[in-house]
């Protein structure tokens, strides 16, 4: 008996050896793919650099809890600091962007460490140690971190993860240090991100719970009804009162940020967002907020149900499908039937994110039974080591991938402008004090939170609309004044309120990266400057009064204040020394023999012929889905365009100045070459198409025969002034099987100037520029001759103008 044990005891330690050495190894890929690539990806992100200006605000006034150089002014009180702050602070060593991926590598080693920490709550030590593996991999990690630049989300979660073994601990065997720690934890995590804590006490702390609950049984064992009862009442009393200090905790610790929320209410137009829309009707937001963040973790799934259904992970799991519904967003009326209101104010991306973290613990159980369990040894058994292996390398090459995909996807598909050097615009604003009135950026995309970070000049934009109370903006569903052309109309009309009254904010200059607000700019009053060296042109509206010499401010009490700038970094200062004295204690990575997690594995016996029958007819359904797939697409992209299609496909390739791709529609036999046709584009194009987006197109039969077709195509633009439409006439030719569009020739003469006064004595006239290619030909070359007329009086005869002279 005791030789059992203590073989028991061994594999034990086997395994929790195991399991660290796996951790070690997810430690060092954080460093090594997140850290290798964040210096390079985090300024492509969309929230970088809105951390960033926070922290900086942080950095120059630690107890400012106004900030005025966003809209009027507003309360940083809005957001809690935790993560901020920690920039801010290793903002006197290194500087700003340094200190954020130094923070956002922190964070990922947290979170990394915490998912070991969960899992093992749930599994053993080496399932936890590929599920900490499986994190690092993950295509939603990638997402999150390197596309979204999200880092209040990894950083609280990381803080949130590692506290959660303590909570267990507590409801299971009491003692007061596993309550003081839990405690400390949830203010930690709210100091962070108060989302996390209030979502992850029902995705996580819940289930977890239950769990709890279970082992508290087994532990006593009791027998009958009423034990089982009696049993049961400690923990859940304990759980009770963790709940209720959790929940005090909570509010304390970023208590102006709720006081705040009560006194001054959200009250705008909610902001659209892709993750609320159906992903039927738009499959790309459902690639991006839904495909590509689960990733392999879809194959997975499958699993989850099987491990719900006959496994005491079903708390887990029942807590995994719930995100996966909520994750939908607008798909089904499911999530918005369970989130009632806050369906239109949170972005439901988060639950597919949290989806992914919960699922870890199966995917390390099933990784270690596909390496080292039955799993493995029935796969082994019914297809040979060489499929197996396989299986495995081509799981985790997918895996891989599909990581490096989403790390890498704004390169690829660049979803801000191209990097704008902050410098000559702070130079500008600092110089004949230009920041005596506040400025607006058009263009810039979220760089224009790095712009404010390095200056200290008022915007009276901002790019954390939460904050936000004016009227002018939160009367309009949109989110940032600079990218108002992507919103339409109300974008449009929201920017000309603040062109038109620029002196009721003290809105004196304008630096715009885009050319299509110009006509906008110039229609209502503004003059343009210059253009810096980092190509913004700036413009300037005449007679701006200043701003005063000291801004108003909304008050904030000086308890706030105090407790704003205290409380939280004291909640992550306690959480940091918990861990530390967790993890230099012995064996501070093994569970508890009480506390160790069993999941039921099925008997041996008949397990090969099972899995090869399930694994059969598994791969059977995927390979009919995929043929029907491969099939549908094969003939969807061997299917040649209509004409219309066509003419569709040309217009958007032009509106996106994609021309090699336009060319390529023209027809063949009649196209010029490249260059003339990109020259013969840019002359028809005119103002329109210089300063207008395509909106939508309506496309009419004029005539039509077998193989030349003729459209009437009508093309509705927005322009920063108006919507404006045009009808252009389009001739197609079938070539085979494909249809083109018959480029259209200009014609070699021009019209010449008409009604211009000259009194000059001219030699040498420099011709204007020509509807022709050739480039060595400088003369106009008109359509008609040119007539000077002296002495000529305009005559005005039956209602028609004439001119009289000689």
């Amino acid at each position: 008996m005791n030789s059992t044990r203590a073989y028991a005891d061994q594999l034990q330690r086997s395994e929790e050896s195991d399991g660290l050495r796996l951790l070690l190894v997810a430690l060092a890929g954080v460093v090594l793919f997140h850290g290798g690539l964040l210096p390079f990806t985090h300024g492509n992100t969309y929230d970088a650099f809105i951390h960033m200006f926070f922290a900086d605000s942080y950095h120059r006034s630690w107890f400012d809890t106004w900030e005025p150089r966003w809209y009027t002014g507003f309360a940083t009180t809005s957001y809690p600091p935790g993560s901020h702050m920690t920039i801010a602070a290793l903002m006197y060593v290194m500087p700003l962007r340094a200190a954020f991926v130094v923070v956002q590598i922190v964070a990922l080693l947290l979170l990394t460490t915490g998912v070991y920490r969960f899992s093992r709550l749930w599994v053993m030590a080496r399932p936890a140690g590929y599920a900490a593996i499986a994190l690092v991999l993950s295509s939603s990690i990638s997402e999150t971190v390197h596309l979204f630049g999200q880092l209040p989300t990894i950083f609280s979660l990381g803080v949130f993860l590692n506290g959660l073994p303590y909570v267990y601990r507590w409801i299971v065997s009491g003692h007061l240090t596993n309550l003081a720690a839990a405690v400390i934890f949830a203010a930690a995590t709210t100091a962070a991100h108060h989302v996390t804590t209030i979502f992850g006490g029902a995705l996580f702390v819940l289930p977890l719970g239950l769990q709890a609950l279970r082992a508290a049984i087994d532990i006593r064992a009791p027998s009958g009804m009423g034990a089982t009862l009696r049993a049961l009442t400690g923990p859940i009393a304990r759980g009770l009162l963790l709940a209720i200090l959790m929940i005090a905790a909570i509010v304390l610790t970023v208590f102006p940020y709720w006081s705040w929320s009560i006194n001054d209410p959200i009250t705008q137009v909610p902001i659209p967002h892709g993750s609320r829309d159906s992903f039927i009707d738009r499959p790309d937001l459902g690639f991006v907020f839904f495909l590509l963040p689960w990733g392999t973790a879809l194959l997975v799934l499958p699993y989850v149900i099987l491990k719900t259904a006959t496994t005491r992970l079903w708390p887990l799991g029942l807590s995994v499908l719930l995100c996966f519904v909520l994750g939908t967003g607008g798909t089904t009326p499911i999530s918005k039937a369970i989130l009632g209101g806050a369906f239109d104010i949170l972005t439901l991306d988060r639950f597919t994110f949290w989806a992914t973290i919960l699922i870890l613990p199966f995917t390390g159980f099933l990784i270690d039974g596909l390496l080292h369990g039955r799993t493995g040894e029935a796969l082994r058994l019914a297809f040979g080591r060489g499929a197996h292996r396989v299986l495995i390398g081509g799981y985790f090459l997918t895996t891989v991938a599909i990581a490096v995909f989403a790390a890498i996807l704004p390169t690829i598909q660049p979803t801000q402008p191209r990097f704008i050097d902050p410098t000559p615009i702070v130079q500008f604003l600092e110089e004949d004090e230009h920041d005596r009135w506040r400025y607006l950026t058009l263009g810039f995309g979220d760089q224009f939170a790095y712009l404010s970070a390095q200056t200290t000049a008022l915007s009276i934009d901002g790019n954390y609309h939460s904050a936000r109370r004016l009227p002018d903006l939160t009367r309009f569903s949109v989110e940032r004044l600079e990218n108002a052309k992507y919103l339409g109309v109300p974008g449009l009309g929201s920017l000309q309120q603040f062109l038109v009254n620029a002196d009721q904010y003290q809105l004196k200059y304008v630096f715009s990266n885009d050319d299509f607000y110009d006509p906008l700019l110039h229609f209502t009053g503004w003059t343009r400057l210059n253009r810096l060296p980092n190509g913004v042109t700036v413009w300037e509206k005449p007679d701006v009064t200043p701003l005063a010499s000291i801004p108003p401010r909304r008050q904030v009490s000086e308890l706030h204040t105090v407790m704003w700038g205290t409380l939280p970094p004291l909640a992550l200062v306690l959480a940091a020394l918990v861990m530390s004295v967790s993890a230099f204690r012995r064996n501070s990575g093994r569970m508890p023999a009480d506390y160790r997690p069993v999941v039921e594995r099925p008997s041996k016996e008949g397990a090969a012929r099972r899995l090869r029958l399930v694994t059969l007819s598994l791969a059977l359904v995927l390979l009919t889905v995929g043929t029907t797939i491969g099939t549908w697409t094969v003939q969807q992209a061997w299917i040649p365009k209509t004409a219309p299609e066509t003419i569709e496909a040309y217009f958007n390739d032009l509106d996106f100045r994609r021309f090699g791709d336009a060319y390529e529609l023209l027809d063949p036999n009649t196209r010029p070459e490249l260059e003339e046709t990109i020259f013969n584009w840019r002359w028809q194009g005119g103002l329109l198409a210089s300063y207008g987006k395509l909106a939508d197109m309506d496309i009419q039969p004029r005539s039509r025969n077998e193989d030349i077709a003729t459209w009437d195509v009508r093309l509705h633009w927005l322009t920063a002034l108006d919507l404006k439409s045009e009808t252009v006439q389009i001739t197609t030719v079938k070539r085979g099987r494909h249809w083109y569009v018959a480029p259209t020739i200009l014609r070699p003469a021009q019209t010449p100037a008409r009604l211009q006064r000259g009194n000059d004595v001219t030699w040498n006239v420099v011709g204007r520029r020509q509807a022709r290619f050739e480039t060595d030909l400088h003369r106009d070359r008109l359509d008609r001759p040119r007539v000077a007329l002296h002495g000529v009086r305009l005559v005005l005869r039956k209602g028609r103008y004439s001119l009289v002279g000689a």
